[in-house]
């Protein structure tokens, strides 16, 4: 009894062996599938025009492989050389348009940096004149025009270039309105000065001295030129 009930048991377990081998099997073999759709898809992603995407899906395509487990070792490694390769292409694809855009942001941060410089001399002139301080507004709006036109600077700037233009702005538009309130200022005063030329001369209209009269009117005029 012993014997019968010993070789059914090991019967059972040699069953079970079998049964757990053929499910190990099956199970590498659509693992292997999945993989091969996986490499399928990362290869895919070669064609895909957005860089952004392609790298977002290869993120996720690597993700998937990772949670796929027992595959046979040779059809493995095979599978992982050919995925390898289909997500190398991405990221030399994503390498190459990080390289062009720290080439552009640099090109830009140098027109921005030009900018900078021809608004900072314009700010040093003197304005002595509405004409003066006019072409001055006029050429401020055409670098403001040109700066607005420029795509992003690098990070790494940390917005001193920004910082820089709009100091340079700013003290251009103080240096104008400065001007302007002097010139309000010193329109004030000529005001005063011609009403009080004014008074002068209508305190003189019924003066009958004739010749003495002349000749203060002659100095009115000269003070009122």
């Amino acid at each position: 009894t012993l014997k019968e009930n010993y070789y059914f048991l090991t019967g059972k377990f040699y069953d079970m062996v079998k049964i757990n081998n053929e499910l190990n099997d099956l199970d590498k073999k659509k693992n292997t599938e999945y993989k091969t759709e996986l490499c399928e898809k990362a290869e895919q992603l070669d064609g895909e025009h957005s860089i952004k995407k392609a790298v977002e899906g290869l993120r996720h395509l690597q993700e998937k492989w990772g949670e796929i487990r027992h595959t046979p070792r040779g059809a493995n490694d095979l599978l992982w050389q050919r995925f390898r390769a289909a997500a190398n292409k991405v990221i030399a694809r994503q390498k190459e348009q990080t390289l062009q855009l720290k080439q552009q942001q640099q090109a830009t941060l140098e027109a921005k940096t030009a900018l900078c410089q021809q608004l900072e001399e314009l700010a040093q002139a003197e304005f002595v004149s509405h004409k003066a301080c006019r072409e001055a507004s006029e050429k401020a709006d055409a670098i403001w025009a040109a700066w607005q036109k420029i795509s992003f600077v690098p990070k790494s700037d940390n917005g001193n270039c920004w910082k820089r233009f709009k100091k340079a702005r700013m003290h251009l538009r103080h240096l104008v309105d400065a001007f302007y309130a002097n010139q309000r200022a010193g329109f004030a005063a000529n005001l005063e000065s011609k009403i009080a030329l004014c008074l002068k001369a209508e305190a003189l209209q019924e003066s009958t001295d004739w010749q003495a009269t002349a000749e203060v009117l002659k100095k009115l005029q000269v003070e009122w030129k």
